[in-house]
This record gives C-alpha cells, sequence and structure tokens, in this order.
C-alpha cells in the first residue's frame, strides 16, 4: 500500500488555510458552498491525481448526501488512537462515543476514508478528525460498517491498489 499521507497533509493544510484566511466568520451560505466545490476539485488535484483517481462520488458538503467511504484509502492508526463511533448505525450525522470513547492499534479495524470533520461550520477550522467508515473490526465487531472519527494527527492515510 502507498502511503497518501503527505498528499492527504497538504490538501488539509490547503483547505484549512483559504477557510481561515478568507471564509471564517464572514462567508455567507453561498460563499460556504463555493469553498464546499473547490475543497471537491482540491482533493481531486492534490489526493486523487497523483493516484490516477476520479471519483464521481465526490459531493460538496452542501448536497446534503451522506458520503460514501473511498474504498481504495485506508486510515491506519500510528500507534494506539482513540476513536468514537457514531452510535447511529449506516449514519454519518447523530452522537459520537464520547462518554466510552474506545481505542484501536494498526490491525484493530479496517477504516475507510470518507471526507475530514470539524465539529462546526462557523469560524476557524482545523480539520482535526477524519471521517472514516469502519469495514471490519476483530477488537470491536459491534462497531462494523458504523462511521467513526479518528484524529487526524494520530493516522496514516494508505493508497489500497487492490481494492480499485
Amino acid at each position: 500500500m502507498r502511503d497518501m499521507t503527505p498528499e492527504v497533509t497538504s490538501y488539509r493544510k490547503c483547505v484549512v488555510e483559504v477557510w481561515n484566511d478568507f471564509f471564517a466568520n464572514k462567508a455567507d451560505a453561498d460563499q460556504h458552498d463555493c469553498w464546499a466545490n473547490a475543497c471537491v476539485e482540491l482533493f481531486r488535484a492534490l489526493v486523487l491525481h497523483p493516484i490516477d483517481r476520479d471519483e464521481q462520488q465526490l459531493f460538496p458538503d452542501h448536497h446534503g448526501h451522506e458520503r460514501e467511504p473511498l474504498r481504495f484509502l485506508h486510515v491506519e492508526p500510528i500507534g494506539t488512537c482513540e476513536i468514537l463511533f457514531n452510535n447511529v448505525p449506516n449514519k454519518q450525522f447523530g452522537s459520537w462515543t464520547f462518554e466510552r470513547p474506545a481505542s484501536i492499534t494498526a490491525g484493530d479495524a479496517d477504516l475507510r476514508f470518507v471526507w475530514f470533520f470539524d465539529w462546526s461550520w462557523a469560524g476557524q477550522r482545523s480539520f482535526e478528525f477524519i471521517l472514516v467508515r469502519t469495514a471490519t473490526s476483530t477488537k470491536y465487531p459491534q462497531a462494523a460498517d458504523r462511521y467513526a472519527l479518528v484524529r487526524t494527527a494520530d493516522v496514516k492515510v494508505l493508497f489500497d491498489e487492490a481494492s480499485v
């Protein structure tokens, strides 16, 4: 598997800086939509282009679609990583397991990249979390097919050519 963490980190840095420098605290809904559209194109250019992929399933946040995981992008913990599972099965939005966070290490779960996550769409952003979908988990079998959050700094993103 190819380590895509540098490309994903570059994308994150780019869109966070654009939001924080030009949109935070003053963007109306239309400006937010423009930024979200640009995020999709920047993801294609900075992350997908180097691996010769183009996903038509990528939608800007304002389209109201729940995003599907990019099955060829695995998210793997670096050491022990805290993970917050969504309490609502098969939903990206809902409540997260703050009261009982879990921890995983590499090999405990097959996590697939969905998108970056921030708690609020207003003000400064950091994309501190990556939204993932758990394909399978040996440590938490009940979490299979659930969405979850992991801290961006605690994981690496890997391209699996066999999943293409």
